[in-house]
């Protein structure tokens, strides 16, 4: 868990994770045209994985939000440290 120091020292120096998103279907890239930074990428199994970086959990949840909101089945999440 992070203290709140933390937390603002990561977002002063705009330090972020990498989050990768499978979701199932194949889907235009302007579906997630709101996802700035983020790649999206048509997967051979017939998913799309969505890539980027996210500065915050609260910002995270939001992601979920919009996809959630899309009526689009998250498959995985993965996170990467930077």
């Amino acid at each position: 868990m992070t203290d709140e120091t933390g937390k603002e020292r990561r977002q002063e120096r705009n330090i972020q994770d990498w989050y990768e998103i499978q979701v199932e279907g194949h889907f235009n890239p302007g579906w997630f045209n709101w996802m700035d930074e983020w790649k999206i990428t048509p997967l051979p199994n017939g998913n799309t994985l969505l890539a980027g970086p996210v500065i915050d959990q609260p910002s995270l949840h939001g992601i979920f939000a919009h996809i959630r909101d899309m009526n689009v089945k998250i498959i995985s999440l993965k996170k990467n440290d930077l």
